[in-house]
């Protein structure tokens, strides 16, 4: 504990250091008068309460007083009441970035003799020297109540003459550990060579492509990816004004939180994104945010001429793809193949149109239970039966090949308007894990509706997708870009299902399950200029840390086989 508690403090004398020295190993770049990031690590009195929640909910309470004890006489001389952080500039010429630290002192002897007794302190006129165990020197000058910190003396000329947290914003208030990214601050000439780097990347890849002439349709799909990937790489590099990441423990919501925020400049592509989507829209798929289920996500943007452009290039691209790999390596005809060119430009004529409208609006389901996990979506589209006609057309192209895997029926039957039409096969029998995942039959279902078309797939899918239908006339989704929750308990149970030798799995599934606070959230949200992605995982899955222990703790057979 001794040792640990050491190390503790000496990484809050050295944060600073490392963690710009981590942010960015190499960098070339024109002197800025102001920091080119920050790191914010918020009052040590916050975060010391926030790690005796996380013990209480680890199941490990009994152990917070030793830590306690042990942590504080460590912290001697440390304010903890307000937030420590680093300066990150880039000088022309330079390796690395330089850093500038800042730590709140109360006394700075007493955190010098702290430091003292592992680490080699020498206390000159101007700064003091401190040298690590591993020979690195650090810096530390005491001006007005913060202690700066640095490995190069000449950094000491940019201590700023405004108190140091104020250049932290906001993220102390709101996060326990954060960053943040001033991209206009960068060097223009930096960004080139970042955007070069990813660009002689992917160009690589499309070389080892190109080279296997087995893959010639695939490299088609891969070099419209690759531009469109590019297109999007540089609008990011070029216009990110800002770029957050931060990490909270959030006691009064039992969640731990992670955070990226990305701000776009006023005349960015991003920035055009987020005004079209400043008033986010209630999805029409509310009941696909099903109780229970493993997996569920509702999403409602709305799309700016740039993104209906690109998605409507990648989509031709990759049905083009699609027909040349069938006509390379499947077994069909002459007339097979003109008759699929005509399904497959039909299906991009609709999936057209509904881009057009500018509104993509969706939701999908996951249930997992062995021998019958199913799963269904459904999206906004401009003319449902478009597709119904799509499928149709296929199914009868196909008609003979398809009765060889299994059955097509039409007009399988109807919900609250919505028609169904359905494809049944037995579950592959070499694939013991589908048999026993999926059950003796797979079915996968297509639904026409007013403005909807419905897909939904399992071993019963149907009876899945009419509750996310009756669902969503019964409730209301909240307005939002995009909501995304995983369950673990469900995928944990299904996980004890199939390895029934591994009881550990159940005994898991089971906590979760009673304690309710199993789920991984993600939610996209607008900003001015931007967005943020927050997620959050509740704290109910800290306990598995301790069902964990306690499973390795146990004898050789007493049920603790993991």
């Amino acid at each position: 504990m001794k040792n640990v508690c050491i190390t503790l403090t000496s990484a809050i004398a050295t944060a600073c250091l490392a963690l710009s020295t981590l942010t960015c190993q190499s960098a070339a770049a024109q002197s800025l008068p102001k920091p080119a990031a920050v790191i914010s690590i918020t009052n040590l009195e916050d975060t010391l309460g926030d790690i005796d929640y996380l013990v209480d909910a680890s199941g490990f309470g009994q152990m917070k007083f030793m830590v306690q004890t042990q942590i504080t006489h460590f912290l001697k001389g440390i304010d903890q009441t307000r937030p420590s952080g680093v300066l990150l500039y880039m000088d022309e010429g330079a390796e690395q970035p330089s850093a500038l630290g800042f730590l709140p002192v109360e006394e700075l002897d007493d955190l010098l003799d702290t430091l003292a007794g592992f680490a080699e302190v020498d206390e000159g006129d101007d700064y003091t020297t401190i040298v690590t165990d591993n020979e690195q020197e650090i810096l530390v000058k005491l001006v007005g109540n913060h202690a700066f910190i640095t490995d190069k003396a000449e950094m000491f000329e940019r201590i700023p003459d405004v108190p140091p947290a104020s250049l932290l914003g906001d993220l102390p208030t709101r996060f326990n550990l954060a960053a943040r990214l001033f991209g206009q601050q960068i060097p223009k000439s930096l960004r080139d060579k970042a955007i070069s780097t990813i660009r002689d990347a992917y160009e690589q890849q499309l070389d080892e492509l190109e080279a296997d002439e087995e893959n010639s349709a695939q490299t088609q799909l891969q070099q419209k990816s690759y531009e469109m990937n590019m297109k999007q790489i540089e609008d990011l590099i070029q216009g990110t004004d800002q770029l957050a990441i931060g990490m909270v423990i959030d006691e009064e919501n039992k969640t731990l939180s992670g955070e990226i925020e990305i701000i776009g400049t006023e005349d960015s592509t991003l920035a055009k994104r987020a005004a079209a989507n400043m008033t986010p829209d209630k999805s029409r798929f509310a009941g696909f945010a099903i109780p229970g289920a493993a997996f569920t996500a509702l999403s409602r943007t709305n799309l700016i001429q740039e993104d209906i452009d690109q998605y409507t290039q990648l989509s031709e691209t990759g049905i083009d793809t699609i027909l040349k790999a069938i006509n390379e390596e499947a077994d069909v005809t002459t007339d097979e193949i003109a008759g699929l060119e005509k399904v497959f430009s039909d299906l991009s004529a609709a999936l057209l149109e509904t881009m057009e409208d500018g509104v993509a609006d969706a939701g999908f389901v996951v249930e997992l239970a062995k021998g019958n996990i199913n799963m269904a979506g459904g999206f906004l589209t401009t003319d449902p039966k478009k597709f119904e006609q799509v499928a149709k057309d296929l199914a009868a192209k196909f008609e003979g090949k398809l009765s060889e895997l299994g059955t097509v029926t039409l007009n399988s039957g109807s919900h609250r308007d919505v028609t169904f039409h359905t494809f049944s096969m037995a579950t592959p029998q070499d694939t013991e894990e589908a048999v026993e995942a999926f059950g003796e039959q797979i079915q996968i279902v297509i639904g026409v509706g007013q403005q909807e078309t419905y897909f939904a797939m399992g071993s019963d899918p149907t009876a899945l997708l009419t509750r996310a239908i009756d669902g969503t006339e019964a409730k209301e989704a909240p307005a939002t870009l995009g909501l995304y929750n995983i369950y673990i308990a469900p995928i944990l149970n299904l996980a004890a299902q199939m390895e029934p030798d591994q009881p550990m799995l159940q005994t898991m599934a089971d906590r979760l399950a009673q304690g309710g606070r199993d789920r991984l959230q993600y939610e996209l949200k607008p900003l001015k200029n931007g967005f943020s992605v927050r997620m959050d995982l509740q704290d109910g899955v800290l306990e598995l840390i301790q069902v964990g222990t306690e499973a390795l703790a146990m004898p050789q057979g007493g049920g603790g086989n993991f």
